[in-house]
Order: structure tokens, then sequence, then C-alpha cells
């Protein structure tokens, strides 16, 4: 009922103590969890110094009765690494995405705490804050990111290696990203929200696919006249569920008269809802007595399309 079980735990194994001014204090910042679904946790947080001035990321894992599997370690020994994020993957891995000197970088562990996939950064600079992943029920994982005209976002493969360049698009008025967050849907689509950074009252959001492209651009759909306060980074972004069925087609009838002689026919297909990123190619025909009739032609937008048929030949 909300007692805990275990803890509090120093999880830094810190036994320094000082105030703010010291120039070698260290000071702890962004901490982040994720379970795994083996039933563990992983914690993760920034270290920093003032003197010399460093930063570095730092791990640990723990059981549920809060018993230590892996100790406190560095992950970073790099002195520019900040703004830790972690996500659960399958298969008993988190997914620990960070900035590294403006880049954005992600490491894959295993809850045993060992290192599966090493620290790999995803080639893009000028970035500010930090990369947001999410799994997709393809067996892919998304990593995406604020940048200062809007949001990128790159694919990983089920071996968690980057597939290709990262997507790039351009918040409305070229606004500055901040505090990003990325989850996705049952159709591994890849949702982006983050707030514009250059007013802070707008919220804006974009949809891409799991093969890393922009199925719409960036838009609007929160605006504010005051300031939209949200965490650094924008994480809290549970796994997207929806209790709204998938799309299904409600009819197929014929626009044209009936029967025809016409080189081309076309149907009226209405879906229970409006779908997206339809095209030709997810349409098949049935027929009979006739050779050569393809889907040739696709029109339309929302919940209603207009399908273009090549007629072939016989009757």
């Amino acid at each position: 009922m909300g007692n805990p079980t275990s803890g509090p735990i120093n999880l830094t194994n810190n036994a320094i103590w000082g105030i703010s001014s010291d120039p070698d204090f260290p000071r702890f910042h962004s901490p982040t969890i994720a379970a795994s679904d083996d039933n563990r946790f992983v914690v993760s947080w920034e270290e920093r110094t003032s003197s010399p001035s460093m930063s570095n990321i730092w791990y640990t894992i723990r059981d549920t009765t809060g018993a230590s599997v892996f100790p406190p370690t560095a992950l970073t020994y790099d002195d520019g690494s900040s703004y830790p994020i972690l996500n659960s993957l399958t298969g008993g891995k988190t997914i620990l995405t960070w900035n590294y000197y403006g880049l954005p970088t992600y490491a894959v562990l295993n809850s045993s705490g060992a290192i599966f996939k090493a620290a790999t950064t995803l080639g893009i600079n000028y970035f500010y804050e930090t990369p947001d992943a999410v799994q997709l029920p393809n067996g892919k994982v998304a990593v995406a990111w604020p940048t200062d005209t809007g949001v990128q976002y790159s694919i990983l493969n089920s071996s968690y290696a980057i597939e290709g360049e990262p997507a790039s698009a351009n918040s409305p008025s070229l606004a500055f990203g901040s505090s990003l967050s990325v989850t996705t849907d049952l159709s591994s689509h890849v949702i982006m929200t983050w707030e514009d950074g250059t007013t802070y009252q707008k919220l804006l959001y974009a949809l891409g696919d799991s093969a890393g492209s922009f199925l719409t651009q960036p838009m609007l759909y929160k605006a504010s006249t005051t300031w939209l306060v949200t965490s650094y980074n924008g994480q809290g972004n549970a796994p997207y569920t929806s209790n709204i069925a998938a799309p299904v087609v409600v009819s197929s009838t014929r626009a044209d008269t009936d029967p025809t002689g016409a080189t081309n026919v076309h149907f009226t297909v209405t879906f229970t809802q409006d779908v997206i990123g339809v095209d030709a190619s997810d349409f098949s025909l049935t027929t009979s007595g006739v050779l050569g009739a393809a889907v040739s032609g696709l029109s339309g937008s929302g919940s209603v399309y207009t399908v273009t048929v090549s007629t072939g030949s016989g009757s």
C-alpha cells in the first residue's frame, strides 16, 4: 500500500560530504531508473565535479528486494557525458541514452550489469539535451532527440546497430527543440513529442515509421499563453496503448456505372477511422472472367479513399 520495502540506500557509494562551493565535491544529477523484464532495476545518474570540470555517467543494478546485483560503476570516463535516460528492452536488457559533448549516445546493458552494446554515438552534432528511446513492437528501437530547429531520430535494428542516417524534421518557425519524449504504438510507429524551446509555450509532435522516415511533419498540439513546464528531458512515456480498435474497411462500393467498358474503374473504400500511410499496394483484387486487371491508383485521405482499377480484358 505504498510502504517502502527497502532503503533508502546510498546508491552512489559516496562518502564525501561538503558544500556546493567545494571545488572537488561530487554532485549527482539526473537520476533515472528502468525495470528489466526479468525483474531487476537499473539505476543511472550523472556525477559532476566543478574543479576540474567533469561529468560522467554511472549505473548500478538492484533486485526487487533492493539488494545489490551490480555495484555502482562508471560507464563513461570521458568527462563530458551528461543527462542519462534509461528505457526497458526485452530479453533482460535496458538502453541507456545520454549527451556526450553534444552527440546523442547510447549503450545497451544486461540486467547482470554487463555491457551488451558498448557506447555508440549517433553521429550528429550541435545537440544540447538528451535522446530518448523506445523499443518498437517489431523488435527495432527508435532513438530520438531535439535539435536547434526541431527533431531527429534514428532506428536501431534488433541487434541494436544503427540502420541508417538520422531522419530530420523542422519545428514550425524552426523553433528550438526541447524536452523530447518518444513512444510507440501497436503498428511500430515512432511518436515524438517535444516543447518549443524558443517560447516554451507550445508542445509539438510528429510521427515516423520504423524504417526511419517521417510520416508527418512536426505539428502543434498544445499552445499556452504562459510557460509550459516539463521535465528537463520530456520523459514520462509509458508504452503507448489504446483501447481503440485498429482501423478496418467497412465498405467498398463501385463509384462508376455498372456494367462498363471503361479502361479504368473506381471504388470508394471507407475505413472505420482515419488512416495514414495507405498506398495502392495495400489493396488486392478478386476477379472472375478477366485478365490483367490490377490496382493502378489511390487517392483520398482520412477515412475515405478512392481506389482505381485497370480493368484488363475479358468480361
